[in-house]
Protein backbone atom coordinates (compact mmCIF):
# COMPACT_ATOMS: atom_id res chain seq x y z
CA UNK A 1 0.00 0.00 0.00
CA UNK A 2 2.79 2.43 -0.85
CA UNK A 3 2.31 6.15 -0.41
CA UNK A 4 2.00 7.00 -4.10
CA UNK A 5 1.70 10.70 -4.73
CA UNK A 6 -1.30 11.76 -6.76
CA UNK A 7 -1.61 14.89 -8.80
CA UNK A 8 -4.71 17.07 -8.73
CA UNK A 9 -6.29 14.91 -11.44
CA UNK A 10 -5.84 11.79 -9.31
CA UNK A 11 -2.98 10.38 -11.43
CA UNK A 12 0.38 9.38 -9.95
CA UNK A 13 2.58 12.45 -9.57
CA UNK A 14 5.58 12.21 -11.87
CA UNK A 15 7.58 15.18 -10.61
CA UNK A 16 10.99 14.62 -9.10
CA UNK A 17 11.27 16.39 -5.77
CA UNK A 18 14.44 18.19 -4.79
CA UNK A 19 15.35 18.18 -1.11
CA UNK A 20 16.51 21.81 -0.87
CA UNK A 21 14.21 24.23 0.94
CA UNK A 22 15.55 27.35 -0.82
CA UNK A 23 16.24 27.56 -4.52
CA UNK A 24 17.85 30.42 -6.46
CA UNK A 25 17.76 31.09 -10.19
CA UNK A 26 20.75 33.29 -10.99
CA UNK A 27 19.76 34.39 -14.49
CA UNK A 28 16.60 36.25 -13.47
CA UNK A 29 17.94 36.79 -9.95
CA UNK A 30 15.04 35.24 -8.06
CA UNK A 31 15.04 32.97 -5.00
CA UNK A 32 12.23 31.28 -3.12
CA UNK A 33 11.82 28.99 -0.13
CA UNK A 34 9.47 26.01 -0.17
CA UNK A 35 6.76 26.06 2.52
CA UNK A 36 6.74 23.11 4.93
CA UNK A 37 5.63 19.92 3.22
CA UNK A 38 6.34 21.18 -0.32
CA UNK A 39 9.17 20.20 -2.63
CA UNK A 40 10.62 21.61 -5.83
CA UNK A 41 9.99 19.85 -9.10
CA UNK A 42 12.79 19.66 -11.64
CA UNK A 43 10.32 19.87 -14.54
CA UNK A 44 8.23 22.97 -14.99
CA UNK A 45 6.94 22.40 -18.54
CA UNK A 46 6.92 26.12 -19.40
CA UNK A 47 9.97 28.35 -19.94
CA UNK A 48 8.45 31.33 -18.06
CA UNK A 49 7.95 29.19 -14.93
CA UNK A 50 10.96 29.69 -12.68
CA UNK A 51 9.87 27.39 -9.88
CA UNK A 52 7.32 24.61 -9.62
CA UNK A 53 6.57 23.22 -6.20
CA UNK A 54 4.47 20.15 -5.56
CA UNK A 55 2.76 18.82 -2.48
CA UNK A 56 2.18 15.11 -1.78
CA UNK A 57 -1.59 15.72 -2.05
CA UNK A 58 -1.12 16.82 -5.71
CA UNK A 59 -1.43 20.57 -5.17
CA UNK A 60 0.99 22.80 -7.09
CA UNK A 61 2.57 26.19 -6.58
CA UNK A 62 4.45 27.98 -9.36
CA UNK A 63 6.35 31.23 -9.78
CA UNK A 64 6.76 32.76 -13.22
CA UNK A 65 8.04 35.99 -14.73
CA UNK A 66 6.57 37.88 -17.68
CA UNK A 67 7.67 41.09 -19.36
CA UNK A 68 4.99 43.77 -19.17
CA UNK A 69 4.48 47.46 -19.78
CA UNK A 70 2.33 47.58 -16.64
CA UNK A 71 3.82 49.38 -13.68
CA UNK A 72 1.09 48.47 -11.18
CA UNK A 73 -0.06 45.04 -9.98
CA UNK A 74 -3.71 45.68 -10.87
CA UNK A 75 -2.80 46.70 -14.44
CA UNK A 76 -0.62 43.61 -14.85
CA UNK A 77 -3.47 41.40 -13.61
CA UNK A 78 -5.90 43.14 -15.98
CA UNK A 79 -3.58 42.40 -18.91
CA UNK A 80 -3.95 38.70 -18.12
CA UNK A 81 -7.72 38.72 -17.56
CA UNK A 82 -8.66 38.22 -21.24
CA UNK A 83 -6.21 35.33 -21.64
CA UNK A 84 -7.66 33.62 -18.56
CA UNK A 85 -11.19 33.98 -19.93
CA UNK A 86 -10.05 32.70 -23.34
CA UNK A 87 -8.53 29.71 -21.52
CA UNK A 88 -11.98 29.01 -20.04
CA UNK A 89 -11.37 30.07 -16.47
CA UNK A 90 -14.34 31.30 -14.47
CA UNK A 91 -13.61 34.22 -12.11
CA UNK A 92 -14.80 33.54 -8.56
CA UNK A 93 -13.25 36.49 -6.71
CA UNK A 94 -10.77 39.32 -7.04
CA UNK A 95 -9.01 41.07 -4.17
CA UNK A 96 -5.78 42.63 -2.94
CA UNK A 97 -3.10 40.13 -1.98
CA UNK A 98 0.23 40.13 -0.13
CA UNK A 99 3.10 42.40 -1.25
CA UNK A 100 0.68 44.70 -3.03
CA UNK A 101 -0.41 41.94 -5.39
CA UNK A 102 -3.72 41.56 -7.19
CA UNK A 103 -5.41 38.21 -6.48
CA UNK A 104 -7.68 36.22 -8.79
CA UNK A 105 -9.59 33.16 -7.59
CA UNK A 106 -10.51 31.02 -10.58
CA UNK A 107 -12.06 27.72 -11.52
CA UNK A 108 -11.37 25.98 -14.82
CA UNK A 109 -14.68 25.60 -16.69
CA UNK A 110 -16.01 22.08 -16.51
CA UNK A 111 -14.52 21.37 -13.08
CA UNK A 112 -16.35 21.42 -9.80
CA UNK A 113 -13.56 20.86 -7.30
CA UNK A 114 -10.41 22.47 -8.72
CA UNK A 115 -9.35 25.88 -7.43
CA UNK A 116 -6.76 28.22 -8.95
CA UNK A 117 -5.52 31.27 -7.05
CA UNK A 118 -3.15 33.64 -8.83
CA UNK A 119 -1.26 36.60 -7.41
CA UNK A 120 0.07 39.26 -9.79
CA UNK A 121 2.65 41.86 -8.85
CA UNK A 122 5.45 43.86 -10.41
CA UNK A 123 9.00 42.91 -9.49
CA UNK A 124 10.71 45.75 -7.66
CA UNK A 125 13.20 47.47 -9.98
CA UNK A 126 16.83 46.55 -9.35
CA UNK A 127 17.85 50.18 -9.54
CA UNK A 128 15.58 53.16 -9.45
CA UNK A 129 16.14 55.99 -11.92
CA UNK A 130 17.89 58.97 -10.40
CA UNK A 131 15.81 62.11 -9.75
CA UNK A 132 17.42 63.79 -12.78
CA UNK A 133 16.60 60.77 -14.98
CA UNK A 134 12.98 60.87 -13.81
CA UNK A 135 12.78 64.59 -14.58
CA UNK A 136 14.05 63.89 -18.09
CA UNK A 137 11.62 60.98 -18.54
CA UNK A 138 14.36 58.33 -18.65
CA UNK A 139 13.72 54.86 -17.29
CA UNK A 140 15.99 51.88 -16.78
CA UNK A 141 13.86 49.76 -19.12
CA UNK A 142 10.69 50.14 -21.17
CA UNK A 143 9.38 46.83 -19.82
CA UNK A 144 8.87 45.70 -16.25
CA UNK A 145 8.92 42.16 -14.94
CA UNK A 146 5.59 40.91 -13.75
CA UNK A 147 5.54 38.07 -11.25
CA UNK A 148 2.72 35.52 -11.26
CA UNK A 149 2.42 33.10 -8.35
CA UNK A 150 -0.16 30.36 -8.90
CA UNK A 151 -1.72 27.81 -6.56
CA UNK A 152 -3.66 24.89 -8.03
CA UNK A 153 -5.49 22.78 -5.48
CA UNK A 154 -8.89 21.38 -4.58
CA UNK A 155 -11.67 23.15 -2.70
CA UNK A 156 -11.14 21.10 0.45
CA UNK A 157 -7.42 22.00 0.60
CA UNK A 158 -7.69 25.68 -0.27
CA UNK A 159 -7.72 26.95 3.32
CA UNK A 160 -4.49 25.10 4.15
CA UNK A 161 -2.67 25.87 0.93
CA UNK A 162 -3.73 29.53 0.74
CA UNK A 163 -1.45 30.03 3.74
CA UNK A 164 1.34 28.15 1.90
CA UNK A 165 0.87 30.46 -1.09
CA UNK A 166 1.29 33.54 1.09
CA UNK A 167 4.33 31.99 2.81
CA UNK A 168 5.90 31.37 -0.61
CA UNK A 169 5.21 34.94 -1.74
CA UNK A 170 6.76 36.36 1.42
CA UNK A 171 9.91 34.22 0.89
CA UNK A 172 10.50 35.55 -2.65
CA UNK A 173 13.68 37.58 -2.94
CA UNK A 174 15.15 39.40 -5.92
CA UNK A 175 18.82 40.07 -6.65
CA UNK A 176 19.77 43.70 -7.09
Amino acid sequence: MGGRQLNSAGSPASATILRERRLHRSSPGVAVEAPDGWGFSTQTGYPAVLFLLVHPDGSKLSVSLARTRASQSAAFADQNRAALRASHFRFLAEAEGPRGSRRFDLRPEGTTNQWVRQLYFIRPPATAPSPSDRNEGKTTSSLNEGVVVTLVTTDDLLAVHAHNLETLVESLTFDE
